[in-house]
């Protein structure tokens, strides 16, 4: 639904999204717009709770219109220094019980969840990741072969 957390105390529920990205991207206002319209989602359904507040947290830069648009929609814009040490690749045990990992730029990868009672978990690099007997997505690598006559 375009949100990443809800986080809730008895003044406030924060709905909040978040691109962990290289500082070079820039969040444009179409990011902004979904995360308003998820957080009107969710007012429609939870009409109780009162004071249901917007945050986008980002490590890239946000585009004019990006600002523009969530001054317009009361968003809150929140940047974060993107650290380097972060644990970014997603080791994961799907349906089928293979262990596969996805990198940020992989198609999937913001689809895939981690469960950490799964003993999925993020890894720093490709080596502790296969180490522990994960394998790159059969996607990717079919993806790249390069077909020649």
């Amino acid at each position: 639904m375009g949100r990443d957390l809800i986080a809730k105390n008895q003044d406030e529920t924060r709905i909040i999204q978040t691109k962990y990205w290289a500082g070079h991207k820039q969040i444009s206002a179409d990011y902004i717009k979904k995360l308003f319209e998820t957080t009107e989602e969710y007012k429609f359904k939870f009409h109780e709770q009162k004071n249901v507040v917007s945050v986008f947290y980002t490590t890239a830069n946000y585009s004019a219109s990006a600002i523009f648009k969530a001054e317009e929609l009361d968003i809150e814009l929140v940047y974060v220094k993107y650290d380097r040490n972060y644990s970014m690749i997603k080791c994961n045990i799907n349906d089928k019980s293979e262990r596969i990992y996805h990198l940020p730029f992989d198609p999937y990868y913001d689809k895939v969840k981690i469960d950490l009672h799964k003993s999925e978990f993020y890894a720093h690099s490709v080596e502790e990741a296969e180490k522990a007997g994960f394998r790159r997505s059969k996607y990717f690598v079919f993806k790249n072969i390069k077909v020649s006559n």
